[in-house]
């Protein structure tokens, strides 16, 4: 699956800014399990709501995409 790495990327993006899912929904206007399950990978999120969460997050995406990248090639290593 070509997002496999977008919820554990989103995960790691939000707790290094030292925020709770509950702050972050709030900041991207989304809930608190919405949150919870896209870093699960349950639910992917639309782009409008990518776009929120990652300013909530202070991010452009390129850098969700470095994130993601980089598990990617942690994992082949």
């Amino acid at each position: 699956m070509a997002f496999a790495g977008l919820g554990p990327a989103l995960r790691r993006l939000r707790l290094r800014r030292g925020l709770s899912q509950r702050e972050l929904a709030t900041r991207a206007g989304v809930t608190r399990p919405m949150i919870s399950s896209y870093e699960r990978g349950t639910n992917l999120p639309s782009l409008p709501t990518l776009d929120r969460l990652l300013g909530g997050l202070g991010l452009c995406p390129a850098d969700l995409i470095e994130a993601i990248e980089a598990r990617g090639s942690r994992a082949n290593s």
